[in-house]
């Protein structure tokens, strides 16, 4: 079984609360931590397990970026994470700051568990600590503006990832999965299984977010053409499996299991809280309702893609570590420009590659 991680902070934590050890000089072996203030946390992250570098991202690491050297010495980065409760950004918060850390940047980061208030604070604080470089996962596009710029007024470069914000001239660029490209891909799945048509059942994100706009509109983009494939319902899980469980429960009430086909979530998190719903309520999925997802790509649930009880998975990554570090290295050393948007390198998991495909997922 994978690792708790947002558990295992949670457990280190009170432990260093209750022995007196809240210095990261003193952390305990296998974890540095740092102080933690009231919504707030400013935290020197873990060293990840190690990966093969195939698994992370596809991506050449070998890159002028990566190579080895301590470039980064002397500058100081900010990740200001989104929020810290579940793989995807533990994951992409421990993995980007343990890559920035390897070519000599100092590393501060902190997590706005999911509010944007919260996360333009924490943004304000980073500022206040001297950084050279943000990296930001925004919670959405129009209320992290004022954040943003106040990086722009005092020189700081931003670098948004999985998301960004509406002004593009606020960031350097926006490492992120092409979500159009995996709202059309899982719809035409859908229209590929379904020629007679279905009733879908949509739980997005984090609404106004750039991946629930973006989802929503790639889904859209092929299954408008089509009658007979309709969105009865479209409700918001905020990427929590919890919320999609309820979400989940409350739809078989409103249509009775007769009345829904599909349920497209938009990241893995919600198809799991859709399973944990349906197996509550005694349905069978992938025989009943058919579960997809837009986003992510975890072990977990492409186990269950490879069982047959979720349909298909648009990956995700959230190894962008190398990229970012690309990023950086033409920013600060090269000084060369630096496309809007970077891509981000992602499969496409169903029944017939999902057992080929799980050996090289690590999170």
């Amino acid at each position: 079984m994978r690792r708790n991680r947002g558990l295992c902070v949670l457990v280190m934590a009170v432990f260093m609360f209750l022995t007196g050890c809240g210095s990261p000089s003193q952390a305990p072996t296998g974890r540095e931590t740092g102080k933690e203030t009231t919504g707030k946390t400013e935290q020197t992250v873990a060293q990840q397990e190690e990966k093969t570098e195939e698994a992370k991202t596809g991506v050449d690491t070998k890159a002028p970026a990566a190579e080895g050297d301590k470039w980064g010495t002397g500058l100081k980065a900010g990740f200001a994470a989104c929020h810290y409760t579940n793989d995807w950004n533990i994951t992409n918060c421990e993995t980007v700051c343990e890559d920035l850390r390897s070519v000599g940047f100092e590393v501060v980061w902190n997590e706005a568990n999911n509010d944007t208030a919260t996360q333009i604070a924490n943004v304000e604080d980073l500022l206040a600590q001297g950084i050279d470089l943000l990296v930001i996962k925004p919670k959405e596009e129009e209320g992290l503006i004022p954040a943003l710029e106040a990086c722009r007024d005092a020189g700081v470069p931003v670098i948004c990832l999985d998301r960004k914000v509406s002004d593009p001239s606020l960031y350097v660029t926006a490492i992120m999965t092409d979500n159009v490209a995996g709202g059309e891909t899982v719809g035409q799945w859908l229209v590929d299984h379904y020629p007679d048509g279905c009733k879908i059942v949509e739980i997005v994100g984090t609404a106004g977010s750039t991946g629930q706009i973006e989802r929503s509109k790639g889904l859209s983009n092929v299954i408008d053409k089509y009658d007979q494939i309709q969105i009865i319902s479209s409700q918001v899980g905020d990427n929590m499996r919890s919320e999609a469980q309820t979400v989940t429960e409350n739809m078989i009430q409103a249509y009775g299991k007769e009345g829904i086909d599909v349920i497209v979530t938009q990241n893995d998190e919600m198809a799991m809280g859709c399973l944990q719903a349906l197996w509550g309520l005694g349905i069978e999925p992938g025989q009943e309702i058919t579960i997809c997802t837009i986003g992510d790509g975890n072990s977990e649930v492409v186990e269950q893609v490879k069982d047959g009880t979720v349909g298909c998975v648009y990956e995700s990554t959230p190894y962008l570590g190398p990229q970012v570090l690309e990023v950086a290295h033409k920013i600060f050393v090269t000084k060369e420009d630096v496309e809007k948007y970077i891509p981000s390198a992602n499969r496409f998991f169903t029944i017939e590659n999902a057992d080929q495909e799980l050996p090289t997922i690590t999170w």
